[in-house]
C-alpha cells in the first residue's frame, strides 16, 4: 500500500499545470503572450507540388518516387526541376483512407528495377482489404531504365 501511495504522488508531481494559477502553485512559470518558434536544425526546400501525397522513396540515382492518394505515381528528378507521371499505376479506390499508398524499391532495385506498391481497389460489395503487389517485370524494365 505504501508503494502505491508513493507512486500516486510521483505521478501527480509529473503532471502539468492546467491553469496559470496551478502553474504558480507548483513552481512553473505561466506561458503568456506570443511565442517565437525555435529555429529548425535544417532548411526545408520545396521541390515540387503534389495532390494529396501519401508516400515517397528515393531511388539509388537520387530520383524520388511519390504516390498520390488519388492514384498517380510521380517520378521526381533529384533536383526537383522535372516531375513526370509514371504510366501504368493500378486503378485505386481513394475514398476514405484508401488510394495509392506505399512505394518501396526492391533491395536489388539497381539491378532489377522492381518497385512494390500498395493500394486499395474497389471490389464487389465494397472495398476489400488493401493489397501489396510487385508490378510486372517487363513494364518495370521499360519504365525505370536510365534517364
Amino acid at each position: 500500500m505504501r508503494s502505491a501511495t508513493a507512486l500516486a504522488f510521483m505521478l501527480a508531481a509529473c503532471g502539468q499545470a492546467s491553469t496559470a494559477q496551478d502553474a504558480m502553485a507548483v513552481g512553473q512559470a505561466p506561458i503568456t503572450g506570443a511565442q517565437t518558434p525555435a529555429a529548425k536544425p535544417f532548411v526545408a526546400t520545396p521541390v515540387a507540388t503534389f495532390d494529396e501525397p501519401w508516400a515517397m522513396t528515393f531511388l539509388p540515382d537520387g530520383r524520388m518516387l511519390v504516390t498520390e492518394k488519388g492514384g498517380k505515381l510521380k517520378l521526381v528528378r533529384a533536383d526537383g526541376k522535372q516531375v513526370s507521371v509514371v504510366q501504368g499505376a493500378p486503378a485505386v479506390d481513394s475514398a476514405g483512407q484508401g488510394g495509392l499508398m506505399d512505394v518501396v524499391p526492391d533491395p536489388k532495385f539497381a539491378e532489377n528495377h522492381i518497385i512494390y506498391l500498395s493500394w486499395s481497389e474497389a471490389g464487389p460489395g465494397g472495398k476489400p482489404p488493401s493489397g501489396l503487389a510487385p508490378p510486372s517485370r517487363p513494364r518495370e524494365q521499360n519504365r525505370w531504365g536510365s534517364s
